[in-house]
């Protein structure tokens, strides 16, 4: 697996972006989309996606749960809380699917490989198990990049936390 960076994932970003198609309007709305993936090629040129898993700054705690009182409590939540997400959205070797991405003619562009479907009746794609292994192993390189990135954007989102009030 091979991943796709640079000039190449330019022009990859930009030919499955144009045979994508467009919205109503004739506008093109599929490039940012596709930004927030990262693009593996397979041995056999077969082309693969990931996600990658988007900090959620805020997070919300349910009434029963405990809520934090300390800025580290705060901390240590809102990285939980984001690394759950992270796990919940990317695919392991327990849990995954290949969503294909077609052309507006119908031919094959490229998979995603996420933790599920979106919805039921989602079409789903098979990989070989030499493919299906290094996606897991490149979901699991984006989780461990997402859990670094965490603490350095705490320094960058924290001040958005609100920690209740003394009385």
């Amino acid at each position: 697996m091979t991943p796709i960076n640079g000039d190449e994932l330019d022009a990859v970003l930009d030919g499955l972006a144009a045979a994508l198609g467009s919205n109503d309007n004739g506008k093109r709305s599929w490039r940012g989309f596709l930004a927030t993936m990262n693009f593996y090629r397979s041995s056999g040129g077969r082309l693969y996606a990931i996600r990658r898993p988007q900090i959620v700054k805020t997070v919300y705690i349910s009434p029963d749960e405990k809520r934090p009182d300390s800025e580290e409590e705060a901390r240590s939540t809102w990285i939980d809380l984001n690394l759950e997400h992270a796990r919940d959205t990317l695919p392991s070797l327990q849990e995954g699917v290949l969503v294909p991405f077609n052309a507006v003619d119908g031919r094959e562009l490229f998979c995603e490989f996420r933790g599920m479907p979106r919805h039921t009746g989602e079409c789903t794609a098979l990989a070989s198990s030499v493919d299906w292994s290094e996606l897991v192993q490149e979901a699991a390189g984006i989780y461990r990049q997402f859990s670094r990135k965490l603490s350095r954007a705490w320094e960058r989102y924290g001040s958005l936390i609100a920690l209740p009030q003394a009385r």
